[in-house]
């Protein structure tokens, strides 16, 4: 009697913990439809959205572009955003005549979505900056490429089109970093100085 006592706790155990598993595999599946079933490019004009598809899907197919919601730490505030940027911005893709050769350039940020991705790597080296220039191809390179993004939570692109005619990379978060991308060549230079970002 006490043999089958024992069995049928054990057996009770085991349901009640495969019950649990499942409910959490389902939970993660959801999530995982959720990700899947998301349009992380529908912010992007549609010739910028096929050319960085094409790139992504190419050469870095574990990024995504980033959008406000949920890249952001402004993702419950989004009108903070428009403030400081304007009311048509978006924190993290701009686009513009960047380089002055009558063509509409875009820059955008990128974030890494597989699935170990967590709030730290967010934070550290797991979010890229890119800009492409206007001559639009389907196998098009980034005229400007770089990884190791920190803090990308208070991160933003803007693109002064009245005074200077420049594209800045800052953060909205004070001054912890600021850079101008100046056109050299084909690409750009980037010049790193919070005294010289455009947008506060």
């Amino acid at each position: 009697m006490k043999s089958l006592i024992i069995a049928l706790t054990f057996l009770s155990i085991l349901c009640v913990s495969h019950g649990q598993g499942a409910r959490n595999q389902m939970t993660a599946s959801r999530n995982n439809f959720e990700k899947f079933k998301r349009d992380y490019y529908a912010h992007l004009k549609p010739t910028h959205r096929a050319v960085l598809k094409a790139w992504l899907l190419k050469n870095k197919p574990w990024l995504r572009p980033a959008v406000e919601d949920p890249d952001s730490v402004y993702d419950k505030n989004p009108e903070k955003i428009r403030r400081i940027l304007g009311k048509d911005a978006h924190q993290f893709y701009a686009f513009g005549d960047f380089n002055d050769d009558g063509k509409e350039d875009f820059a955008v940020i990128l974030v890494d979505d597989r699935d170990d991705y967590t709030e730290d790597c967010k934070r550290d080296i797991c979010s890229a900056f890119a800009v492409f220039n206007g001559d639009f191809s389907d196998n098009q390179s980034p005229a400007f490429y770089r990884e190791e993004i920190d803090m990308i939570e208070y991160g933003y692109l803007a693109f002064d089109q009245k005074v200077k005619h420049r594209l800045y990379f800052g953060s909205l978060k004070g001054y912890y970093f600021c850079s101008t991308l100046i056109p050299k060549g084909d690409g750009y230079e980037e010049y790193e100085d919070d005294s010289n970002c455009g947008y506060r």
